[in-house]
């Protein structure tokens, strides 16, 4: 992730920031930067980092101040089970890279459950078709694991699809290659609110005209 990236994330998430909350909680999937989480640290935000790379951490905590120790945790764990309780946080910030060995739906879903009803996921991604050419498409479909002919469209119609509403998308152009941050707000659908079945696929289903 570029430095104009890193600052687009900034950014987005201080945009979402509650008026009537004087912190959010914000949490970081194996995320590669150090610089927003200790960013919104200082900022009073709570940030809780989550790697399965312990040098990775190793590093973040040298570069945190202690004066912000106490506004950040480090944690070490694979991505299933993620040692947090549904509903406990405002914001996600997923690294570009998923690590999912499973459906991307799945694991999206997952971390939509984390958050809060309106909670922000944060998904920055590098954009296929740069000037790179064919380099460049193949190092994006490696670091976002979405598979090849993956487009930000595809993205997009992940996020909707695992759950989340209000799905917007921001281009942050680089020197190398431009980016794309796809957003989407937690949304409980009807049947998650009761216990409501959801809703049959339609496929099969003969429906009267």
């Amino acid at each position: 992730m570029n430095q104009k990236t890193e600052t687009a994330v900034i950014r987005t998430l201080e945009q979402a920031k509650k008026s009537q909350r004087k912190s959010m909680s914000v949490g970081f999937l194996y995320t590669t930067s150090s610089k927003i989480p200790l960013h919104l640290a200082a900022k009073g935000h709570i940030t809780i980092v989550l790697s399965d790379s312990f040098r990775l951490l190793y590093k973040l905590y040298k570069k945190t101040d202690l004066s912000d120790a106490g506004k950040q945790l480090l944690i070490e764990t694979p991505f299933d089970p993620l040692p947090i309780k549904e509903q406990r946080l405002d914001a996600i910030v997923l690294s570009h890279k998923l690590r999912l060995g499973k459906d991307p739906l799945l694991a999206l879903g997952k971390l939509r459950e984390l958050l809060v009803e309106g909670g922000l996921m944060v998904w920055p991604h590098p954009l296929l078709g740069t000037r790179l050419g064919a380099l460049g498409r193949a190092f994006a479909r490696r670091r976002s694991q979405l598979g090849p002919g993956c487009r930000a469209s595809d993205f997009s119609g992940h996020v909707m699809a695992a759950g989340f509403a209000e799905i917007g998308q921001i281009t942050v152009p680089g020197k190398v290659g431009s980016w794309i941050i796809t957003t989407g707000r937690s949304h409980r659908r009807p049947w998650e609110r009761s216990e409501q079945k959801p809703p049959l696929p339609l496929e099969g289903i003969d429906i009267p005209i």
